[in-house]
């Protein structure tokens, strides 16, 4: 769902998908699982003369390792 106005805007999301492939990272390589995964999060956004003038994106991390 979303929310928002002339000068700003809440937005919840999910992002989901299938790990196929292995993932580069600084910490080194994360190895692909095949598994499909769900994540949800949320986005806040201000306006300025109609642009965009910042972004906020918040994920909720306990939907990540359940």
């Amino acid at each position: 769902g979303y929310m928002g106005d002339e000068q700003s805007m809440a937005i919840e999301l999910t992002w989901e998908g299938t790990f196929k492939n292995d993932m580069e990272t600084p910490a080194g390589i994360v190895k692909a699982t095949g598994t499909h995964d769900r994540l949800f999060a949320a986005q806040f956004y201000a306006f300025e003369d109609g642009r965009i003038v910042s972004l906020h994106h918040y994920f909720d991390l306990a939907s990540a390792i359940r």
